[in-house]
């Protein structure tokens, strides 16, 4: 694949204020249903849906996995002062190459695209940890005009990419998002301006997840665009059947 030129390794990436809480509210209401889970985030970056899962769902152990050990170390510091410690773990690991046992339900926000491999290898992997009737959900960008459209500006910008354009992409930034979020966060998401998504959702996906992976496909629901620099996103949630 080779679309993704950043090294994620050597990051750290706090999420805005506006994505928490997005699977804490998908899985909140199943909680009867979901009872004493397990949960893993893949991408879980420095921990807050973690943290937001593990209240939303009191009986839930959940465990984030992040390629960062960066996020991670700021992860486990804030795990060491919560009281809900006991029940959120974090792991420094390539997910892809770990082994955490099986799980009642995965999730993970819009970290399958950047990771550089085929839909079926990385897809398999997630079947294989998931418990039967297990619950799948993810947000990804969508099959769409526009993301198309983006993805061809990203690719003339990291062509021409230098500190110079990233301090300008950084300058444009902070006016568009002055008060939304601070400096530190905007020169997080520079990088993310010149990757190009590996997998999109689309209905050939949901087709490939049924056939291939057992997967059923339960629901997708658009998720807000607040910035035309990002892709659109949809989250979806899927239930494995054998």
């Amino acid at each position: 694949m080779g679309s993704n030129p950043v090294d994620f390794k050597g990051l750290t990436f706090v999420a805005p204020a506006d994505r928490l809480g997005r699977f804490a509210g998908v899985l909140g209401p199943r909680r009867d249903l979901l009872g004493d889970c397990r949960i893993l985030e893949v991408g879980c970056g420095t921990g807050q849906e973690v943290f937001e899962l593990a209240q939303a769902l009191p009986a839930a152990h959940v465990v984030g996995v992040d390629i960062s050990s960066g996020n991670i170390e700021i992860a486990n510091a804030a795990r060491s002062q919560a009281e809900l410690r006991d029940r959120v773990a974090f792991i420094s690991a390539d997910y892809m190459d770990v082994n955490l046992g099986r799980f009642d339900c995965i999730v993970s926000d819009s970290t399958f695209h950047l990771m550089n491999l085929d839909s079926d290898s990385l897809f398999g992997k997630v079947v294989e940890d998931l418990n039967s009737c297990g619950l799948l959900v993810f947000s990804i960008p969508d099959a769409c005009l526009y993301n198309w459209s983006l993805v061809g500006v990203r690719r003339c910008l990291r062509m021409l990419r230098s500190n110079l354009l990233d301090r300008f992409v950084l300058w444009i930034a902070m006016r568009l998002h002055h008060g939304d979020m601070s400096q530190e966060m905007l020169k997080q998401r520079v990088q993310y301006m010149y990757v190009i998504p590996d997998k999109y959702f689309s209905k050939r996906l949901v087709k490939r997840l049924e056939t291939t992976h057992g997967l059923q496909h339960l629901s997708t629901t658009p998720l807000p665009h607040t910035s035309f620099a990002q892709p659109k996103h949809s989250i979806s949630i899927f239930r494995k059947l054998r």
